[in-house]
């Protein structure tokens, strides 16, 4: 490669300034796909550097011209594209990485390398640099750090890197280590041994021999190590010559005569019957003597005279003691250098020699399967030892413990990876402090790709076939796991066919077969490496891809299931089709009701920003108007101020055409729950009556069913039992027998109401009517989460509690309470504490009646989520602590229960409120003050009568 460059630069001497500004790009752009790019194009450009100046030196001398030599080098991705006319057409490298490195270049002095922040992240300690700050560089936003090229560094492997930074606890590998150690022991005894360390890229395989190596010298047993390099499949014999310097004690400084005088020194003291083979060993090593030049054969007589001399060396060295060579990155060496491995292979058997090699899962080697050969597949760390690595890293600060979990479950066990990772949040200022001590300076929601982790996963991907690229990217972009069924047709491929392909992908370890029954299911061995192979697409094949993605999975799917609502969403929307995208966010909003409040408000804003430039069409109207309503729904069961609220419902209206009553039923029925919720009762029965009436004028069934189920919650059920079983009979025919459960508002009408016609019917005397309802809705809606589903499950544990199962009730109450917890619905959640508050009462448990109860308060009125219902969880709190005798706080409950009560004009609500006040005024034992609580039971009395609800009077 450097005699290639060398060459090229003498030979377009016509063109030198065109070559060392576009063409070093050129050369160190897209064509060197390699995970080392940086640091070969760094070598590169010092080589260039100092040929260039012996040629302009030979120019100023010879013509009297001065040449100005300025290089600029940056890392990163590139779009490469032809440029030219029809009769000329070149490959160029386009981008912000090649702008970049042309600035480098341009702020160069002459004579000097220019090095860019991408590139300095990746070499730092491979050279030494001149760090000259951070600069704005013209079209970046953000400062530029930059650097000068002075020479090469002492580094030169990662695990060098990893040591200057001080080397990472050592877990997980003790059975590896156990094995090596028994490996060792053997060979001592006269077995030699043959082991090779298999695994991905960063799992450890140098840090695993590292670990050796200490235990051999501590043993006084010698260690001599050979390293394959990234540019050495170009080099011939390049490791194997490194190697045996070492071996001979030949110093970089040392020329030629010194370096022989070392190897026939060595020669004479082991292996004296080989002097007469220094000349071909001379020549071997690149020391020739010009006085004993090498005998002249064939190559196929040089290959085998030098494995024959290479094969009795071994086997003198191991007689006087005995030895351990490791070497490494064999997926890089040279076919010449292969061939000496395989010798050293087949020798160490018959020596006491332990040779190690390591080499990726790619590499293929046919001594694999000799009879002598051992095999350890290092696997990723588990997760156990991942989370020990890094708590010996960053120490057992509580800010610490999100971002371990996020690195541990992206990183996949990748130990250079969790590295990598936490390093680059150290750089970046969110990691603070020192070794074992560090904070989190600020949350860290996601983990960005590091240049070194992202330069070593996209060089592995562009080694591959073009097919097997193609399926990676598309593997990426379906997600980290990848039915086959759905490659095989967003592909066009036979499943056959296909296999072949996926099949070089798991043995490459970028996937593995997660299940294969009853479908093949591939899945991301790291999911870093999925976003470094989708950020390798181009925008144009990235839509296309998440488009045909979306079309294949959309057939696939069972038509009624909404399962796989938000990733139809999300494909549709990067496909660049924004109807469909919006179309299918609606279908995640079905799951509004008691699912996650913060999901649906995301997918109702996503509806309303997609359609917002899509030309105008019924199917837009249409998904637009129901967007509205369910955005106002979901806003009413968040924590959002009420005037963001009340801005969502303006913003609503004023995207509506004046004459379309549905729409405007539809943002008022989502409203009069907003304003419900924030305790305006009166006002939200005002909005809900109002959408009934555009319903029914509107003539649409669905949502005028909406209406009346919204207008029976925030009526309340128990304020005129009578009028919610009418209402929901309504419901019940307008609904018919449709499957669609949403409704147009963002909740399902039967959902919704029927329960409030079930604790109707218990409080009109209609026990046996409420528990057939009670059943015939947990059929409806058997397939709903319990997080979707929770209000049916309220009135269970009171159906529960009521046939004396108080134990049941409990379970069923505080399993709701999860599901509220984990479905991120905090207005659902108060229901179920308040549930669960009830059915602890009931089972004569006031203390947890207690705890929940005010748990359901701090929700629905210190938060101000469910104002409409807290008068009814203050009155049950003031139960529970009349219980635990604590009557000051049951008489701080009545009073705020009342205030609220009578702010939203709720006269059933009050009597709840002052039947409780009637039974702390009898605690209290005041003799003088029954006759008050009679009058307060008997005024209860008349308005149960005259209401029709006889549960009050129980």
């Amino acid at each position: 490669f450097f005699q290639i460059l060398s060459e090229g630069v003498h030979r377009f001497e016509g063109t030198i300034n065109q070559y060392t500004g576009d063409g070093i790009m050129a050369l160190f752009g897209a064509p060197i796909a390699h995970e080392n790019h940086a640091q070969r194009a760094c070598y590169a450009a010092l080589h260039l550097a100092g040929t260039l100046k012996e040629y302009a030196d030979s120019l100023r001398i010879e013509r009297g011209l001065n040449l100005s030599i300025r290089m600029g080098i940056n890392s990163g991705e590139v779009v490469v594209g032809r440029i030219g006319d029809d009769l000329r057409m070149d490959y160029t490298a386009q981008g912000h990485t090649v702008g970049l490195a042309q600035r480098m270049e341009s702020l160069a002095e002459p004579g000097k390398a220019l090095l860019a922040s991408a590139t300095i992240d990746i070499v730092e300690g491979y050279f030494e640099l001149h760090d000259l700050g951070e600069a704005q560089v013209k079209g970046v936003e953000q400062p530029v750090r930059i650097a000068e090229l002075v020479g090469v560094g002492a580094m030169r492997t990662r695990l060098d890197r990893s040591r200057a930074r001080g080397l990472s606890k050592f877990v997980g590998r003790e059975e590896e280590v156990a094995r090596l150690e028994s490996a060792l022991e053997r060979t001592i005894a006269g077995d030699g041994q043959v082991i090779g360390i298999v695994a991905d890229a960063g799992a450890g395989k140098s840090r695993l021999c590292h670990e050796l190596a200490e235990i051999c010298r501590a043993r006084g047993v010698q260690v001599r190590m050979g390293q394959g390099v990234a540019h050495g499949s170009a080099v011939p014999l390049l490791p194997i010559l490194q190697f045996y310097r070492e071996i001979f004690g030949i110093e970089d400084d040392d020329g030629d005569p010194e370096a022989r005088q070392k190897i026939a020194g060595l020669i004479a003291q082991i292996l004296p019957d080989a002097l007469e083979s220094l000349p071909l060993l001379f020549e071997f090593m690149r020391v020739p003597d010009p006085a004993r030049p090498a005998p002249d054969l064939t190559p196929d007589e040089r290959r085998r005279a030098l494995s024959e001399l290479i094969r009795r060396l071994t086997v003198a060295r191991s007689e006087t003691a005995p030895a351990v060579l490791i070497f490494e990155d064999l997926h890089w060496i040279d076919p010449q250098s292969a061939e000496i491995i395989e010798t050293l292979v087949d020798t160490a058997a018959e020596t006491r020699t332990l040779l190690i090699l390591n080499f990726r899962p790619e590499f293929r080697a046919d001594w694999t399967g000799r009879s002598h050969y051992q095999q350890i597949a290092l696997r990723p760390l588990d997760a156990a030892a991942t989370g020990e690595l890094l708590s010996e890293w960053l120490g057992p600060d509580p800010s610490l413990s999100g971002l371990v979990e996020l690195v541990v479950s992206e990183t996949g066990g990748n130990p250079f990876f969790v590295e990598e990772v936490v390093q680059d949040q150290i750089d970046a200022g969110v990691l603070v402090g020192a070794r074992g001590h560090f904070q989190l300076e600020r949350p860290v929601a996601s983990i960005r790709v590091p240049a070194s982790v992202q330069s070593l996963l996209a060089a592995r991907i562009d080694r591959l076939g073009e097919e097997a690229k193609r399926l990676l990217q598309t593997a990426a972009v379906i997600g980290q796991e990848q039915p086959e069924l759905l490659l095989a047709e967003v592909e066009g491929l036979e499943p056959e066919r296909l296999r072949v392909f996926m099949r070089a992908l798991v043995q490459s370890e970028f996937l593995y077969e997660q299940t294969l029954y009853p479908e093949i299911e591939y899945a991301f061995k790291h999911p870093l490496t999925r976003e470094v192979a989708y950020e390798t697409l181009l925008g144009e094949r990235r839509r296309e891809i998440h488009a045909r993605v979306a079309r294949s999975l959309e057939a696939q799917v069972d038509e009624s299931s909404d399962a796989h609502a938000a990733m139809l969403a999300y494909h549709y929307e990067q496909g660049d089709l924004p109807l469909d995208a919006a179309r299918w966010h609606e279908r995640a909003t079905l799951e509004v009701f008691m699912g996650s409040t913060q999901e649906s408000l995301y997918h109702a804003r996503k509806i309303l920003g997609l359609l917002e430039g899509v030309p105008a069409s019924p199917m837009r109207e249409e998904v637009l108007n129901r967007a509205r309503g369910k955005l106002i729904y979901a806003a009413s069961r968040s924590e959002l101020p009420d005037s963001e609220v009340e801005e969502l419902f303006e913003q609503a209206l004023r995207g509506l055409d004046p004459g379309d009553a549905r729409a405007r039923a539809s943002a008022l029925t989502g409203y009069s729950v907003a304003r419900w919720g924030r305790g305006e009762r009166v006002e939200a029965i005002r909005l809900a009556e109002e959408a009934v009436d555009l319903g029914r004028r509107g003539g649409d069934d669905e949502v005028t069913a909406g209406a009346l189920a919204a207008l029976l919650n925030v009526r309340g059920p128990t304020e005129s039992p009578r009028l919610t079983i009418e209402t929901f009979a309504e419901i019940e025919e307008l609904c018919g027998d449709r499957t669609e459960p949403s409704g147009k508002h963002g909740f399902p009408p039967l959902l919704m109401g029927g329960p409030m016609c079930v604790i109707a019917l218990w409080f009109a005397g209609r026990g046996d009517d409420a528990e057939k309802l009670l059943r015939r809705l947990s059929e409806r809606y058997a397939d709903l989460p319990m997080s979707h589903s929770g209000v049916i499950l309220v009135v269970q544990t009171q159906a529960l509690s009521r046939r004396g199962d108080h134990a049941g009730a409990c379970d069923e109450a505080r399993r709701l309470v999860e599901a509220c917890r984990s479905g991120q619905n905090t207005a659902a959640l108060a229901i179920g504490y308040a549930a669960l508050g009830m059915a602890s009462l009931r089972a004569g448990q006031p203390d947890e009646a207690a705890r929940a109860l005010s748990e359901a308060v701090k929700i629905s009125v210190d938060r101000g989520l469910s104002l409409g219902i807290a008068p009814v969880h203050l009155a049950s709190l003031a139960e529970a602590e009349i219980e635990c005798g604590d009557l000051a706080a049951a008489y701080h409950a009545i009073e705020r229960g009342r205030k609220l009560a009578a702010e939203q004009e709720a006269l059933l609500m009050l009597g709840v409120i002052d039947l409780q006040h009637a039974r702390l005024i009898l605690a209290e034992a005041d003799t003088a003050a029954s006759d008050r609580a009679r009058e307060k039971l008997d005024a209860i009395e008349s308005l149960a009568h005259e209401r029709g609800n006889q549960g009050l009077l129980a």
